[in-house]
């Protein structure tokens, strides 16, 4: 009777050593490569576990492009994983400078720990709030449309360009010959700003009519929302 308790134990402990097992095999497929220079050239260091201080290693702020085999992982510009983050997915990165981080990474960690595991998205904005009218109830209560979401990027410069003014034509004769003569309206020339900007890992441009601040609102498809 005393010997049932201690199989189902020793059971027990090869199922918990076996979903170990599972785990870590997970985490040890996550691999990144950090290079020193743009372009995947000199690869220094090749990366499967979580490094909290690359200081230890050589390679603190030393990285300017990276490739990630498999996993989803996060690096940060300060040690223990502080200061600016970012979240990578699998593939090459071929130039950090657009994204802020050429030579500032000091500790990198893989996220979710499973293979291909999706990263989070950015978070949006709170949805408007959406009133509805009550429905007599004789009808079926009309479904509320959610708003889509607004996500916040990060502009990266501006460059002021100035549209020329708006011209006034008319038709003279001189000489025997029609010619045309043109004025510029006065307080008609305006400026636009072209502005670079980054999200999801995209760099991208627009010109608008008003100087943005820090970031921009856009939609889904990074569109800026004017």
């Amino acid at each position: 009777m005393e010997t049932k308790p201690k199989l189902m134990n020793l059971k027990t402990l090869q199922r918990l050593l076996g979903v170990f097992a599972i785990i870590a095999a997970g985490y040890a497929s996550a691999q990144i490569h950090l290079y020193n220079d743009e372009n995947l050239r000199r690869r220094t260091m090749s990366i499967d576990q979580p490094i909290d201080n690359l200081g230890d290693t050589g390679m603190n702020d030393k990285a300017s492009s990276i490739l990630i085999d498999d996993g989803n992982w996060e690096v940060c510009e300060d040690a223990a994983f502080c200061g600016k983050c970012t979240l990578l997915r699998p593939g090459k990165y071929s130039s950090l400078r657009a994204m802020g981080f050429n030579d500032m990474i000091s500790s990198v960690r893989p996220m979710g720990g499973f293979r291909r595991s999706p990263p989070a998205a950015p978070q949006a904005a709170a949805p408007a709030p959406v009133f509805v009218l009550a429905a007599p109830p004789e009808q079926p209560a009309p479904v509320a449309l959610q708003a889509p979401p607004i996500y916040e990027a990060l502009v990266l410069s501006v460059r002021t360009i100035v549209s020329p003014p708006n011209q006034r034509c008319r038709i003279e004769q001189r000489r025997g010959v029609d010619e045309a003569v043109c004025e510029n309206l006065p307080g008609n020339a305006r400026e636009i700003y072209e502005v670079r900007y980054y999200l999801r890992a995209n760099l991208l441009t627009t010109h608008m009519l008003v100087q943005p601040g820090a970031s921009i609102a856009v939609n889904e498809s990074g569109y800026p929302i004017r």
